[in-house]
């Protein structure tokens, strides 16, 4: 190995160009072959350098000069440094179509999770250093995002999709999601609709496109949460409800996502929903314009059939999923309570105001031929709510004799006390963390 390969790089433009160098190396026949020793066969033979181990070493060297790169002043290089970090999925996916016909070749680089979070991590801090940058050197962030939801939903049998580049896409996305909420909320839908289409689309085997997927739309979620938050100048530690954050076909997105993950027969991806769900929770409700008597269907029902499918999912047979669903059926049932004295709260100003009767239960569902009373119109005290859950727990039956909730990998018996359990215990807690939340007045603008 030459010194040039052991040096490191003092600034970002340096650290780019020999990153650009590695990149060039990433071909099988620009590396020399080792011999094995007399009387080993030739499979034995191995590169020298191993072209992946350079690769990481300068992402590595690169993210380390980018996370300390001054957030004063836009970063000038970073549209170059993007330019280059784009070419690894090139050679990726190239390096993959000739893995597949001969394996002697170089491990395609993005197959790698730890380079690829290097890559993705990298890609996001040029992005967000640049972010600021005007003229002909501005990044399109926009184009970019669309450009990669167009890679994360290739069909997974074109090359282009091979060599780890749907996964780096839905990372990167996923990121700048978390990094840049105030630009790219606005996306919601449309990286909704991939996650959900990348879950019908992976089929059934090894899960880690479909985990990614559900990360991604958790990142979506994150980003919708605190977008909202800075929208309207509201305090996190006292907000429980956030109606609006979300648009109302993003939410029914959501819960299509949800029904298709909790049937995956991984519990990875179970429990990747599980934490999306938690994450939404306090956005299931309805916006001030949804109306009752409204030909579509209201975020109220959207509510009520998040809340069914937890408690579907609360017995489980793998105990750390069981565990996600009995947190987000907490924290819904805590939206639900939220909402209820924001209803309360608003129809006694209404009542008290100029003639208006005050009658606004959306949470009520309601068809032509009955009034049923949904379950997040039940929960709209913190007593109602424990005195829904204990009863459900009574009515589940012993331990050995209850039947199984229905959820696709429910257990039913002991399994189903214990799910039951844990809201409760979840639920206290979320209420001994926010003292002050329940019984103020909430308005939703």
């Amino acid at each position: 190995m030459s010194n040039s390969e052991h040096e490191t790089p003092k600034s970002v433009e340096e650290a780019g160009a020999l990153l650009g160098a590695a990149i060039t190396k990433c071909n099988a026949a620009c590396f020399p072959s080792i011999k094995p020793p007399k009387g080993m066969h030739s499979s034995f033979a191995t590169m020298s350098p191993v072209p992946s181990s350079e690769l990481f070493t300068r992402l590595y060297q690169l993210r380390a000069l980018l996370r300390t790169s001054s957030k004063s002043s836009p970063l000038v290089a970073a549209p170059s440094l993007l330019a280059v970090l784009m070419k690894i999925l090139g050679v990726s996916s190239s390096l993959a179509a000739q893995f597949i016909q001969d394996g002697r070749v170089n491990t395609p680089p993005l197959w790698s999770t730890p380079l690829r979070k290097l890559w993705a991590e990298s890609v996001i801090l040029c992005h967000v250093l640049g972010e600021s940058l005007t003229g002909k050197s501005r990044i399109d962030i926009y184009s970019f995002v669309k450009n990669m939801v167009a890679l994360a939903g290739l069909n997974p049998k074109s090359q282009k999709a091979t060599g780890g580049t749907r996964i780096a896409a839905l990372q990167v996305i996923g990121g700048l999601f978390l990094e840049l909420p105030h630009k790219l909320s606005p996306w919601a839908l449309d990286v909704l609709q991939l996650c959900h289409k990348s879950l019908k689309s992976s089929g059934n085997g090894e899960p880690s496109y479909r985990v990614e997927s559900i990360q991604t739309a958790t990142a979506v979620a994150t980003a919708c949460y605190q977008a909202r938050l800075e929208q309207q100048e509201l305090d996190e530690s006292t907000t429980m409800i956030l109606p609006g954050a979300v648009e109302d076909r993003a939410l029914q997105e959501s819960l299509k996502l949800l029904n298709k993950a909790c049937a995956d027969k991984y519990p990875e991806v179970r429990q990747a929903a599980a934490r999306f769900c938690l994450k939404m929770g306090m956005m299931f409700v309805p916006s001030r314009n949804t109306s009752s008597d409204s030909s579509t269907t209201p975020n109220s029902f959207i509510l009520d059939e998040v809340i069914a499918l937890c408690t579907k999912n609360l017995d489980d047979d793998s105990i750390s999923v069981a565990v996600g669903w009995a947190e987000a059926l907490a924290q819904c049932i805590t939206t639900a309570i939220a909402y209820g004295q924001h209803q309360h709260s608003e129809s006694t100003r209404r009542s008290n105001g100029a003639g208006d009767d005050g009658n606004d239960d959306s949470l009520r569902v309601r068809s032509s031929s009955s009034k049923v009373v949904s379950i997040a119109s039940t929960c709209k005290t913190v007593q109602a709510s424990v005195r829904y859950i204990v009863d459900q727990f009574i009515k589940a039956g012993g331990e050995l004799s209850a039947s199984r909730m229905g959820g696709p990998f429910s257990v039913g018996g002991r399994s189903v006390r214990e799910g039951f359990g844990m809201v409760l215990v979840k639920l206290m807690r979320i209420q001994s963390l926010l003292p002050n939340v329940i019984g103020l007045d909430y308005s939703i603008r």
